[in-house]
């Protein structure tokens, strides 16, 4: 074999390796993006019925990763923004629970904690408290400032910051803007409902010797405080 075919042959075989190595890099490039957009989309699927998510699996998902090096930079950023906001909104949901707020006006209530309702005006006075700050939260937490805050000096790689933006905010500016209203209409009305059933309460401390249970029945002494209380209640209905 003369000097030169071995030069060509060693050429070719280097360029080999080389388009081999390359190929390798950007599969696993091309793999890592994948990976990471499939499991942000499991994360969604999960999120769908947030009355049926299993916050165990979901936990487990904000906590791992499936990507290495820079991509898993933007997956914990990500991840964290998730897991920031679902874990504020089971706060929430925890304190403004449902069933405490429909038992504030029950015989129950009034037997238990009658007639001062120190732990009633406790519980409505930080749920309120809590609800105002959980409007403050969901404000700022669905900003794009905010959002960015949490790839913030992680990466000063401009694709992965454009990755993270892209998976994080998407293009759905106008959406999140309709969530924000939606959340804030649904917080404002359970202050509302807080600050009338309140009313009925403080109506019934004020007058709390001007009224007993018997039975099931709250009974008042005059007609003025019956027709007082009844229209506290209508209120509510």
């Amino acid at each position: 074999m003369s000097k030169k075919r071995v030069i060509i042959s060693v050429i070719i075989i280097l360029v080999l390796i080389l388009f081999g190595t390359f190929l390798w890099y950007l599969l696993e490039f091309l793999g890592q993006e994948k990976a990471l957009r499939n499991e942000l989309n499991e994360i969604s699927e999960m999120m769908q019925d947030v009355e049926t998510v299993d916050l165990v699996a979901l936990d487990k998902k904000f906590t791992s990763t499936v990507t290495m090096g820079d991509y898993q930079i933007v997956e914990k950023a990500i991840k964290q923004y998730f897991k920031d906001t679902v874990d504020y909104s089971i706060e929430i949901k925890e304190l403004i629970d449902e069933e405490k707020i429909e038992k504030i006006l029950t015989a129950e209530n009034y037997k238990n904690d009658g007639p001062d309702f120190v732990e009633t005006t406790k519980y409505i006075n930080e749920a309120k408290a809590k609800i105002e700050e959980a409007k403050k939260f969901f404000t700022e937490i669905l900003t794009d400032e905010k959002i960015m805050s949490y790839i913030d000096g992680k990466t000063d790689d401009e694709y992965y910051i454009e990755l993270y933006k892209e998976l994080a905010l998407g293009d759905e500016a106008e959406t999140m803007q309709e969530d924000e209203e939606s959340i804030n209409l649904a917080l404002d009305e359970l202050i509302e409902i807080l600050n009338k059933e309140e009313n009925v309460i403080n109506m019934l401390k004020e007058n709390k010797g001007n009224w007993e249970m018997q039975g099931d029945n709250i009974m008042f002494e005059t007609d003025e405080l019956i027709d007082e209380y009844n229209s506290l209640i209508s209120e509510l209905q």
